[in-house]
């Protein structure tokens, strides 16, 4: 959770100043969604790991 926490913002800024360098007009909000979408995807994972390895209820 913590390195996806930490690499997502980075790649997102990469991503979305190549996709302005190619075309200045381009819309990239998707870039950032994306972006926050896979953080709490992995949150969501990281969270049912630790319930089962505790032996706990999902909440």
């Amino acid at each position: 959770m913590f390195g996806v926490a930490i690499v997502v913002p980075f790649v997102s800024i990469v991503v979305t100043a190549v996709r302005r360098d190619r075309d200045p007009d381009t819309r990239n909000w998707w870039v950032a969604a994306a972006g926050v979408g896979l953080v709490a995807a992995t949150f969501v994972v990281c969270v049912a790991l630790e319930a089962a390895a505790v032996n706990k209820p999902f909440p």
